[in-house]
Formats: structure tokens, C-alpha cells, sequence
């Protein structure tokens, strides 16, 4: 395995697909190994091998929510919106009932993503309620929310928890890749875009823009 992820790290996919493939054949359910290998295939352009391994990400009965965020993601990676959709909502069918704060955020985080990804956005809302209700300090879980009543068409109270989102946030705090505020910004130049506020929008968009170039 570790010699897959230094192969993919130093973008020889041939050979990690290789090395991924022998894990695999040893242990045809090991989900890190799925995960690595289709995101090789899609760096060679073999789609179809990559959707074949997302579709065992995404009937993955182990692993809590992780294997199914991991098949939606790369179901937007692929372009496939219909495939990320049903992620989402197999997702929602088996935690929607979750009283895990942390998965709570991450299943309406996830859902937030693209438009359309659920049939009942009261779910996602109160899921990604809970965690903001657990953890009212925390800027991720403000963003989630804030997402969240975006993508369920309520731009104005989307935008305070942005907003809050954004007050909440350490500038001067080390930023992992997977918590850029950019994602605040770009929620918020939609949202104000979406409120009529075209100008906000645009600064927010370019602030975005900028962080991420």
C-alpha cells in the first residue's frame, strides 16, 4: 500500500495501480486501496475503471460515513452528478439519524457540495443544526450550515452563518487543505449573488479566486 502512494505521489499511476491492484487482491474490500486506485485512473483518464471502484466505495457497509463521502467526491471529480446525488442520498438513508456531531457535519457538508443532492433539505438542515448546536464555535460547522440553507434556497440566512462562519475563523491559525475559507467565500458570493447583492458577490468570488490561485 505504501508503495502505491509513493508511486501516485511521484505520478507514476501505471505502477500504483499496479501496486493497488496487489492489495487489492488480497483484501477486495480495503477502501483505502479503492479510494487510491480510482483516483489514478481518473489522473490516466480511464473513467469507467474509476467508476467501477467508486461503485464499491459507494455500497461500502463498513467504515461509517467515510466510503461514501469518498464515492461522492469522486463522483464530482468524474463530472457524474447523478452518481454524487445518490451518494448523498444512500448517505442520508444511513446517517440521517445520527446523534455524532462530527458526522452529522460531515454527511450535510458533503451534500452541500452540488446542487439537487437531496430529495428533503430539512434533514440536512437539522443535521447540520446538530453540530453547530454541539459545537457553536466552530467555523466548519457554521460554513456546513450555512451551505446547507443555501443549497435549500434561504440565501439570507444562509449569509449570516457565513458571516459568522467568517468571524469565527483564526487567520492566523494553520489552515488544512480540506478547511480553506475559500469554501466560506465562494458559499458567499453565491448566496448574495442569489439575495441580489451582485457587488458583495463579485469581492467575495474574487477573494475566493485568490486564495485558491
Amino acid at each position: 500500500m505504501d508503495r502505491g502512494v509513493v508511486n501516485s505521489e511521484l505520478n507514476s499511476y501505471e505502477d500504483a495501480i499496479a501496486d493497488f491492484t496487489d492489495v487489492l487482491e488480497l483484501y477486495p474490500t480495503y477502501q483505502a486501496a479503492l479510494w487510491a486506485r480510482s483516483k489514478c485512473y481518473i489522473e490516466l483518464d480511464q473513467l469507467p475503471e474509476s467508476r467501477a471502484d467508486l461503485d464499491k466505495l459507494r455500497h461500502a457497509s463498513t467504515g461509517g460515513y467515510r466510503p461514501h463521502r469518498r464515492a461522492a467526491l469522486l463522483a464530482l471529480k468524474l463530472g457524474s452528478l447523478e452518481v454524487y446525488q445518490d451518494c448523498c442520498r444512500l448517505m442520508l438513508e444511513r446517517f440521517g439519524e445520527t446523534e455524532d456531531p462530527n458526522t452529522a457535519h460531515y454527511v450535510a457538508w458533503t451534500c452541500a457540495l452540488a446542487s439537487d443532492a437531496a430529495d428533503d433539505y430539512e434533514q440536512l438542515t437539522a443535521l447540520a443544526t446538530q453540530a453547530v448546536d454541539a459545537q457553536p464555535s466552530s467555523d466548519r460547522y457554521q460554513k456546513t450550515l450555512g451551505a446547507v440553507l443555501f443549497r435549500a434556497g434561504r440565501p439570507k440566512e444562509a449569509i449570516d452563518r457565513l458571516a459568522e462562519a467568517e468571524r469565527q475563523r483564526n487567520p492566523a491559525a494553520k489552515v488544512p487543505s480540506w478547511s480553506s475559507p475559500a469554501f466560506t467565500w465562494y458559499f458567499q458570493a453565491m448566496a448574495h449573488q442569489t439575495a441580489g447583492n451582485a457587488k458583495l458577490a463579485q469581492e467575495y468570488l474574487d477573494k475566493a479566486n485568490q486564495w485558491t490561485d
